[in-house]
């Protein structure tokens, strides 16, 4: 990531935000009005960032391909790889409390991730998935 949001530096992409922002409808304002990626200082008291992918630029800069030839490369993907069991994680109990997630308009529901990928195996085929999910609780969406 770090590396990543240099290379988005050294091409201009970035704005870094140091005055302290809410998650509360500021920082997604901010976020809508540009593609720019942000680098929030003070997000919450956090660091964070949002528009990783928010132009086909910066998704090209991601993928380390020409802008001009990233539809054509997406489209020919194809995912030829092996799962493989590489040991156990060491995972910590969720707390979501710990993250800035944004609440985007009033009247909405809560705070919401608005692009949250989802990892899923249904009878035996796996998945990937991005959803917007609404914050439910400490550990829930």
């Amino acid at each position: 990531m770090r590396n990543f949001i240099e290379q988005m530096r050294n091409k201009g992409l970035v704005t870094d935000v140091h005055e302290p922002v809410s998650s509360r409808f500021d920082a997604p304002k901010r976020a809508f009005s540009t593609d720019q990626l942000l680098f929030f200082h003070n997000l919450d008291g956090k660091k964070a960032v949002m528009n990783l992918v928010a132009s086909r630029e910066s998704l090209a800069t991601a993928l380390d391909v020409p802008s001009n030839t990233l539809v054509p490369r997406l489209a020919s993907c194809r995912y030829d790889g092996k799962l493989i069991d590489a040991g156990t994680l060491q995972l910590r109990p969720v707390d979501l409390d710990e993250i800035p997630i944004m609440e985007n308009y009033p009247g909405e529901a809560g705070r919401y991730l608005n692009s949250g990928v989802v990892f899923s195996r249904y009878e035996g085929v796996e998945n990937a998935s991005v959803h917007r999910m609404l914050k439910a609780g400490k550990d829930r969406l």
